[in-house]
């Protein structure tokens, strides 16, 4: 009986907790180390299991699961270059007022490989607001030299608005359970992009992923379009063998069929069915 009242008195506390505001021990939040939350909201490949059900929460009370909230804070700061993603009032220091945290810019690095790189970095975050950073792997400087091409070029940006992106990041491949090259985490905002061989050995194909991804981006952008697409989808001919896989994936290869067609520079094998 004793037992019984001490469960019950112990189950009212974590519902009281719960439910008058944030209590991180007692909801199970996940507890990222600082600054290191290097791995997107899809739950694959993690060193703890976010996919639990104890941290299937909502810690800053937005009607989302932490699992697939973009800002688990509120602070209207992306997990990923949150320094403190568990804290509404602090993201990070900004020294030099440069509008990239400290802790991600690599004009800060001690890496004389980053300081090179660093413009880059902060000229595409003066034209979109995205920040590109490291994660488990790293971006080569040819990378670097292709992302700020694309990010900047006219094509894209007379389709993209980047307001459904927050964040692009290089992983090692086997940090995640299948063999992509590349994906878009809607839920956290960001463009995910995995070392592998295609990419190594041609730089096309790296761009090719690229704006694969940000397809994905424009679909979102764009639900109407996307929806139009879907309606027309089985009677819509791929220009590739993967745009056949899903609408999804059909709307996306279009997507870069055509920014490739308005004077992108692709790799034309990609588009193996026209």
């Amino acid at each position: 009986m004793l037992g019984q009242r001490l469960n019950f008195f112990i189950l009212s506390l974590v519902l009281v907790f719960t439910s008058c505001g944030r209590a991180p021990d007692l909801s199970g939040a996940p507890q990222f180390v600082k600054g290191q939350i290097m791995l997107p909201g899809d739950g694959s490949g993690l060193s703890m299991d976010r996919r639990a059900a104890r941290t299937w929460r909502d810690y800053d009370g937005d009607g989302l699961s932490d699992r697939f909230d973009w800002d688990i804070d509120g602070d209207g700061v992306a997990n990923l270059i949150d320094q403190y993603p568990f804290d509404e009032k602090r993201w990070g220091e900004d020294k030099n007022n440069n509008g990239i945290t400290d802790f991600i810019d690599l004009s800060l690095s001690t890496d004389l490989r980053d300081q090179k790189l660093a413009h880059y970095q902060l000229e595409i975050f003066n034209q979109t607001s995205l920040v590109v950073i490291h994660g488990s792997a790293r971006f080569s400087e040819a990378e670097w030299l292709a992302l700020h091409e694309i990010i900047s070029s006219e094509q894209l940006s007379a389709e993209i608005r980047f307001s459904h992106i927050k964040v692009l990041v290089k992983y090692d491949q086997n940090s995640q359970v299948d063999l992509r090259r590349a994906d878009f985490d809607s839920h956290w905002q960001q463009l995910n992009l995995y070392s592998n061989e295609e990419h190594t050995q041609s730089l096309l194909s790296f761009r090719g992923s690229v704006i694969h991804e940000f397809g994905h981006v424009h679909a979102l952008e764009n639900p109407d379009k996307f929806l139009q697409f879907s309606t027309q989808y089985s009677s819509w001919v791929s220009p590739s063998t993967y745009g056949l896989s899903s609408p999804e994936e059909g709307y996306a290869e279009n997507f870069a069929l055509k920014l490739y067609r308005s004077g992108l520079d692709l790799d034309p094998a990609r588009f193996d069915l026209l």
